[in-house]
């Protein structure tokens, strides 16, 4: 007599599975035989045998299978609404905020929860602080050029100030290493007094041509701009289009 294998409603039936069952059924095996041979719970063999009988084609897989999830999209956009006020609270905090309608969530939770609204734990941009008569001030540039032509943009010139460390960036800089390697000399980034020093360098380019480049105080102060003014932007703006039309502008330039 055949055994008759149980197996509660869980993980779904793979299709090579499904397949292996209907081949079994078309090789006149009994569907006792046939769950006993391939570990499947009785009557999802018979719902299988059915499935294939009615369409020709086997069950496909069902929505619902597993555990119900704790959090329903009514949830989510609850959960979303404290994220968008304040995008710095940490995973414990807003779990806090989530079980104060007694819900009972756990921090993994929330953060599968997170990774599944695509709302990802990632350090955030940097760029620099705009007032807002700066803001102002850009926006009304903006306007005014918003339909000049290329032609127009390449009587441009631009300039700024680089700095450039001379030992090594004094940037974020990591490796990757295993748990025993933490003094590997491939692993070690060597640091010296002061950062090992820096320059400075001003430069100027447009579309078409590259400008002069000239070594310039770390810290530049009005003489020293004026000078280049005088020395390098002038010039350069004479190269670029001797016939007088050049315009310049210098990116963050506090000294004048």
């Amino acid at each position: 007599m055949c055994e008759v294998v149980q197996r509660c409603r869980g993980k779904d039936v793979s299709d090579f599975k499904k397949g292996r069952i209907i081949g079994l059924h078309q090789s006149k095996k009994t569907t006792k035989e046939v769950a006993e041979i391939t570990g499947i719970g009785l009557r999802s063999v018979q719902r299988i045998f059915k499935t294939w009988k009615d369409s020709g084609e086997p069950p496909t897989s069902r929505n619902k299978c597993g555990r119900k999830k704790l959090l329903n999209s009514r949830d989510r956009r609850s959960l979303k609404r404290p994220v968008k006020k304040n995008r710095k609270k940490s995973y414990l905090e807003l779990t806090a905020i989530l079980n104060m309608g007694h819900k009972g969530t756990s921090t993994r939770t929330m953060q599968r929860e997170f990774k599944g609204m695509e709302l990802n734990s990632c350090g955030p941009t940097r760029k620099p602080l705009v007032s807002a008569i700066n803001f102002k001030k850009r926006l009304q540039f903006a306007k005014q050029h918003k339909n000049w032509t290329v032609e127009q943009w390449g009587n441009v010139t631009w300039s700024y100030e680089s700095r450039f460390s001379l030992f090594h960036n004094d940037g974020c800089t990591r490796v990757r290493q295993e748990p025993h390697e933490a003094m590997d000399p491939s692993c070690i980034v060597p640091t010296v007094q002061t950062f090992g020093g820096s320059i400075m360098i001003w430069n100027c380019f447009n579309g078409s041509n590259l400008g002069s480049a000239t070594l310039c105080d770390n810290k530049m102060k009005s003489q020293h701009y004026l000078n280049v003014l005088n020395d390098q932007v002038i010039p350069s703006l004479d190269f670029f289009l001797p016939n007088g039309t050049g315009i310049c502008y210098d990116d963050r330039s506090t000294e004048h």
